[in-house]
């Protein structure tokens, strides 16, 4: 089945779905249109199902809409990254915090993907890109994305920072980006992931700067939560990098965290 195909299929799908959840609702409602209940002295409940129908279909054709947005943000953040990569990383920030265009979610996950993908061997260039997906998720719409999720955007973009620093020898940068980090997740959804992923890297940091206590105790705190949703990393027997090895599951929670 080719891209096209599967992509028809899944509209498909999620129209079946919506148009079964609207005939559940319908069903609902004419169910509660016939209770009566007559010891609250309230006479049957008059439900006009169509006034429903087209909530529902604002609602659907909102939530349409969004995605088809996000999609397009991310169609065009390579050609933004590309705009901004001849300039030097100053004149980069300036252009992001002047430029409304600039201040998307699409560009705010090229960036950070990128950031991921140089971490091990450029930690340096790492370090910038996340410095710019930071800059970016500070200036996202909180009406358009929710306040809690912006501190989750630039929770993962501090921990990107603390991590290349720590790759570079920067502990105390390290250090101070992943306390910032910790502070957004606290203002955030408290999604368990975000929260594994930054314990983890601060268990690393402490391994690197010979507290082997506390980073076991960060350690164990980032397995628990890992368990906690079904996650295999860092579990026995789970190979490869638990930060870094993470594409599928990326894939997955990207598109809840961009709504």
């Amino acid at each position: 089945m080719n891209s096209s195909s599967k992509d028809q299929d899944a509209a498909k799908v999620n129209l079946d779905s919506s148009f079964e959840s609207r005939l559940e609702l319908r069903e609902l409602l004419a169910r509660a249109a016939e209770t009566e209940d007559p010891a609250s002295g309230v006479g049957r409940i008059c439900i006009d199902p169509q006034a429903y129908d087209d909530i529902f279909e604002k609602i659907t054709q909102g939530t349409g809409e969004a995605q088809k947005r996000l999609t397009r943000e991310r169609k065009v953040a390579g050609d933004q990254w590309a705009l901004l990569e001849g300039h030097p990383q100053a004149r980069r920030r300036m252009m992001i915090r002047n430029d409304r265009r600039l201040q998307s979610w699409g560009l705010y996950q090229c960036l950070l993907e990128r950031s991921r993908a140089l971490a091990e061997h450029q930690p340096g260039e790492a370090v910038e890109s996340a410095e710019l997906a930071c800059e970016v998720a500070r200036r996202l719409d909180a009406a358009e994305h929710g306040a809690e999720r912006i501190a989750d955007f630039q929770a993962s973009a501090l921990a990107a920072i603390g991590d290349g620093c720590r790759r570079l020898s920067d502990f105390e940068g390290a250090r101070e980006a992943l306390v910032q980090a910790r502070e957004s997740l606290e203002n955030g959804t408290g999604d368990p992931l975000e929260e594994a992923e930054l314990e983890h890297l601060w268990s690393r940091l402490q391994e690197d700067l010979g507290d082997r206590d506390e980073a076991e105790r960060a350690l164990r705190r980032a397995r628990i939560l890992y368990r906690r949703i079904g996650d295999p990393r860092l579990q026995p027997g789970f190979p490869g990098d638990p930060v870094h090895g993470q594409t599928a599951h990326r894939q997955r929670a990207g598109g809840r965290r961009g709504r």
